[in-house]
Parts: structure tokens; sequence; C-alpha cells
């Protein structure tokens, strides 16, 4: 969450360095939208969808990756002797309105890493990572302060709650209709007979 390019302006927002264009005027989710291209360096680009009646920002993706045989990289310390080299980053993200106001509906980060010996170079694992966050319900009007443990100033990750095997065991299990049980039953009965 601390990513919301939007919401923190950085990224492609920050716009210092960038370069943008409109590509095109297009329908997008129920809007017609500018479809505006940005450009920071060979391996850095934006795509941004923006509401032509409100300039409200539908959509956001930023990419970073490698062009022409040169990759987009960012070092990672690690300890001694290996080392983490970031080679793609992809970050999405997509704004609906809800009455009046616009907020997150969907965020997604990719991102690809190489682990290699710092002494040899060579690369020992090639990794790569995808992050989906999908906002399903927005409550604008709570009249107290959510409880502190439900905060997201963390990854979702850091917030796993330990396994529930009784929740899992029947979670997306298909629902047995009534034509599924006459068809069950005949299927049993044709069993029995001999």
């Amino acid at each position: 969450m601390e990513d919301n390019y939007v919401k923190h302006r950085f990224g492609p927002l920050d716009a210092k360095g960038w370069k943008f264009a409109i590509d095109s005027v297009m329908r997008y989710d129920r809007s017609v939208v500018f479809k505006i291209s940005g450009r920071k360096s060979a391996s850095e680009t934006a795509v941004l969808h923006i509401d032509t009646e409100t300039f409200a920002i539908l959509r956001i993706e930023l990419r970073e990756r490698m062009v022409n045989g040169e990759f987009y990289r960012r070092y990672l310390n690690l300890p001694d002797p290996y080392g983490q080299q970031e080679t793609s980053f992809t970050m999405l993200f997509e704004f609906r309105e809800f009455e009046g106001k616009m907020y997150l509906k969907y965020q997604r980060e990719e991102d690809t890493y190489n682990l290699f010996n710092k002494t040899t170079n060579a690369i020992i694992l090639k990794q790569s990572f995808m992050k989906e966050l999908f906002v399903n319900n927005v409550l604008p009007h709570q009249t107290h302060a959510p409880d502190a443990t439900m905060n997201m100033n963390r990854s979702v990750e850091g917030q796993a709650k330990p396994y529930n095997e009784a929740f899992w065991k029947y979670y997306n299990a298909p629902v047995e209709t009534a034509r599924d049980s006459q068809i069950l039953k005949a299927l049993s009965e044709m069993e029995s007979k001999p």
C-alpha cells in the first residue's frame, strides 16, 4: 500500500525526468480517457489512463526492464558473498469512483531477481514474484477507526494468520444442488443393483 503512486505522488507522478505524450483518446471502463505514454529512460516507461472530464487517474502502469540486452538493475545488499539484482519490475494500479471519490480498485506488482556470487558474478538463482491486491468493498462511512491489527501499513505477507484447516476444508468447494443430489442417488441405486 505504501507504493501507491497517486496517493504519495512518486514514480511517474513525480514527473521529474519524465516525458509524456497523449497516445489516444479511448473508452476505458465506462469512461472516455486520455491514454498517455511516459518515458524516463529506455528501460523505464509508464502508461496512464486519465478521465477526459474529471482528470481522475483511472490506471497507471510502470515498467522497468531489459532493453536491447541492457537490464534495468537495482542492486540489493545481501551478506557476502552473495548479491541480489532486480532485473525487471512492473507496478499496476487501477482506481474507481465510489460516491464521488476515487478509490484503489486493484494493485499488482511483479519483480524478477537474480541471486549471484559477488566474486564470480555467476548467477545462482533466478526468482520471479507477483503480488496482487483486489479491493472488493469500500466502507466510506465508518464511525470508528479500524482495529489496529487490521491496518495495511505492512505487507500482506506480514499479516498472514496461522493456517485454518476448518476454513480451507470447504473453501471454494462446489455446492451440491438438488439436481446433483438426484443424479448421485440414481447412480447409487444403479450401483447397488446386480
